[in-house]
């Protein structure tokens, strides 16, 4: 099992009971707020993290195993986060789930940086997460079977796009193991 999807970590951040976003579901997502461009962060319960504002604050250094940059968090899409690939991508959520864990005060007591990382969900607004580029109607398909699911996970209707069944089309390979805001259905490995 990854540690970061381990049902038995806590954060030291309240998590309502109900939440689709506790600690062992961070997905990725692109936000902005009144005062904020789009950029980068992840949920956690009903707050969404600020990476960028996490890297300035020295939270999430660049290194051989974290080879994220300062524009990477900063982009307005998740595609800088996805070219690095999936392991540095399930590295960098669990240096999250590190920085959330009940058991690490690191983030817990550097109270200065909560106002520019930890933002209310409620306050910010979501973006289309990745350009998809030729990948378009594939994804809408890809969401469709999974919001309207027969016994083989596709609708009643088959769904083709372009003369092609896409009942085997290979949507991780796509989007990279990452999770998304609404795309996430509970823990995940991403």
């Amino acid at each position: 099992m990854i540690e970061a999807n381990n049902p038995s970590l806590r954060s030291w951040l309240e998590i309502p009971a109900n939440s689709d976003f506790p600690i062992q579901n961070l997905p990725f997502g692109i936000f902005s707020t009144a005062s904020l461009s789009a950029r980068v962060g992840v949920a956690i319960g009903d707050q969404v993290l600020n990476l960028s504002a996490l890297f300035a604050a020295g939270f999430l250094r660049t290194s051989k195993e974290l080879p994220f940059t300062e524009s990477d968090y900063s982009a307005s899409t998740l595609n800088p986060i996805i070219n690095h690939g999936k392991a540095a991508t399930r590295l960098l959520r669990a240096r999250i789930s590190t920085l959330l864990n009940a058991d690490s005060s690191e983030l817990r007591v550097a109270t200065d940086s909560h106002a520019a990382c930890i933002i209310d969900l409620s306050t910010v607004t979501m973006h289309l997460p990745v350009n998809v580029g030729d990948y378009t109607s594939r994804l809408v398909a890809f969401w469709v079977s999974r919001n309207n699911p027969s016994s083989d996970g596709f609708s009643n209707t088959e769904i083709f796009i372009g003369g092609e069944y896409l009942a085997n089309f290979p949507f991780d390979e796509i989007i990279g193991g990452v999770n998304f805001f609404g795309f996430g259905d509970g823990i995940t490995e991403g």
